[in-house]
């Protein structure tokens, strides 16, 4: 993986093995491991129904929480008489050869948005995926806290019923279509259409982009 004309990432695939996945200590946690995971994973997806990976000991509830089960724990004894322990570990893809793209642990701003919108750029999202069931928490600037459910279909179109709350105690409520755009940093970009299904119904146009 590149960013700005620089390697922060590796990694390897040979037949459904991920292997040597990595990430340089100061991009880790800003999502990029993920992106590199699940383009591994989709990968897989076209040949096999299941991937398999080497995990270590402070990584195995990271790839547990994405959907890894536990194959076997490997005491592996190094010649100085000292033991390198990890999990091998394993997931089925075959129910997500079909989804090209994957929201989990993604966050975003906005980058504008339609004047009868209320987020700003101070709100944050935060997305969840499982399958093709997408959903957001966001808060932040004129948003005290609001939700956002809904399905993506092939390409990562995402259609979402919202509901929040603002600072004035209004609650609001509405309907989103967001399309992404990847960035050639790496980043995703969403572009949204929305309406509001109370008040005067109007309508506008939003951009999110995912955060360093």
């Amino acid at each position: 993986m590149v960013k700005k004309g620089i390697v922060i990432g590796t990694g390897s695939i040979v037949g459904n093995e991920i292997k040597r996945m990595f990430v340089v200590r100061e991009e880790q946690g800003k999502g990029y491991g993920g992106m590199q995971l699940a383009e591994f994973e989709r990968r897989a997806s076209e040949a096999y129904s299941d991937v398999v990976l080497d995990a270590s000991l402070g990584s195995y509830e990271m790839y547990r929480h994405l959907g890894y089960s536990l194959l076997e724990y490997i005491p592996m004894q190094l010649p100085a008489g000292e033991y390198l322990c990890y999990f091998r570990m394993s997931k089925n893809i075959a129910s997500k050869a079909k989804y090209q793209i994957t929201y989990d642990n993604r966050s975003f701003h906005p980058l504008s948005s339609s004047v009868a919108g209320e987020i700003d750029a101070d709100t944050i999202f935060t997305y969840h995926q499982r399958d093709d069931i997408v959903w957001a928490e966001y808060c932040g600037g004129a948003i005290e806290r609001g939700f956002l459910v809904g399905t993506a279909d092939v390409n990562g179109v995402i259609n979402f019923t919202c509901v929040h709350i603002n600072r004035e105690r209004d609650t609001r409520t509405g309907i989103r279509t967001s399309r992404p755009e990847m960035l050639p940093d790496g980043r995703m970009q969403l572009h949204e259409e929305w309406q509001w299904s109370d008040g005067d119904r109007s309508r506008g146009e939003s951009i999110l982009i995912e955060r360093e």
